[in-house]
């Protein structure tokens, strides 16, 4: 009788609980449907209103987000700077910036023991930097100077590192690169969680014609759509007034692509007439959009995390989301296993020993 009632009560307990896992979902769900149907009747106001004396009468919230944006500038300084490490007289074939927050020492040291201490692979002459923005605290400053003193690898613009100015770092990267190491073949972006396969990397930019200009390469996403939930990833979310078109244009992800230096100053040169935009990577497929320039595709850039066996992974030229500690230092270890690809200039030390 006891368990025929426990048994009867647990059903019904089930059963409240399910509904009322259902009203929250329908709640969700309503609530979403609403926001959706308020930004599309703002977005087609927006435009009525843009359209009636060449946009003198903008809405309030409207003009509020131009005044935002028109925060935003590529004028920044370069505060901290290491141009001798790219010395003007020697030749570069891959310039890699990494874009950083200046917290990730931990980040830093793992690449700088790995794929970023190399300085050449079978002839091939490659660089590093790191590029961070201002720490919003002065301990967090002197600690990114002190460790700049011990490696001189470490730029930084004068602007609030922080997720919304993600394209002011970039920005940093292709101003750098422009100034400082205008003579790099090939210039790669890189946040600090990714895993570059350097010597794979570098054998693979090799094969390519020697006159490749205009070149963007990387994990090319086509046709994605804005995120307009702003409940779902809010860092993430995206305002019609943001961006108003229905899609992205293509681009390269921002954890890892590579670009032929003659299209830094183009794609400078165009960013400067495009709004600006938070997401870095779309905002680099706006620029090469403008430029007629389409990205090409290589799926040896993986935007999720791979679990390296050993050196063999041929196909992979870089990967992402490599945050915990000592993946970095592991993935490196198993790479260099008995592995085929090394430097050339450590086949020349071997012959001559």
């Amino acid at each position: 009788m006891m368990l025929t009632a426990r048994f009867g009560r647990s059903r019904v307990i089930n059963r409240v609980n399910a509904v009322l896992i259902m009203a929250m979902m329908a709640a969700y769900y309503s609530l979403h449907l609403m926001v959706l149907r308020m930004e599309q009747l703002e977005r087609r106001i927006d435009r009525e209103l843009l359209s009636m004396n060449g946009g003198e009468n903008m809405s309030p919230e409207a003009q509020e987000v131009e005044d935002e944006l028109s925060q935003y500038s590529f004028n920044f300084t370069i505060d901290m700077n290491n141009p001798g490490k790219c010395n003007s007289s020697e030749e570069v074939f891959l310039l890699i910036l990494v874009t950083t927050s200046p917290e990730n020492h931990r980040h830093r040291f793992e690449i700088r023991q790995t794929w970023g201490n190399v300085s050449s692979v079978s002839g091939a002459n490659i660089r590093t930097v790191f590029a961070v923005g201002k720490p919003k605290n002065r301990e967090a400053q002197v600690a990114l100077e002190k460790e700049n003193t011990i490696h001189h690898d470490i730029i930084q613009g004068n602007f609030v590192d922080s997720y919304r100015n993600l394209t002011l770092k970039t920005m940093l990267c292709l101003k750098w690169a422009m100034q400082y190491c205008p003579q790099a073949r090939y210039v790669m972006k890189a946040d600090d969680d990714t895993f570059v396969s350097i010597f794979t990397l570098v054998k693979h930019l090799q094969e390519l014609p020697s006159d490749t200009t205009d070149f963007v390469t990387g994990f090319v996403y086509n046709s994605r759509v804005p995120l307009r939930d702003p409940f779902f990833i809010p860092k993430w979310y995206v305002s019609w007034k943001e961006y108003p078109r229905d899609s992205y244009p293509k681009y390269p992800s921002g954890f890892g692509y590579v670009l032929s230096s003659d299209i830094i100053v183009k794609i400078y040169q165009a960013a400067l007439d495009i709004r600006y935009f938070f997401l870095e990577d779309v905002y680099i497929g706006l620029c090469i959009e403008k430029l007629s320039i389409s990205p090409v595709h290589h799926s040896g850039f993986w935007p999720e995390f791979v679990d390296i066996p050993s050196c063999r992974v041929d196909w992979l030229l870089a990967s992402h989301w490599v945050k915990e500690p000592e993946v970095m230092l592991n993935h490196w270890a198993k790479q260099n296993t008995n592995c085929s690809l090394v430097s050339q200039d450590n086949v020349d030390d071997q012959a001559s020993e």
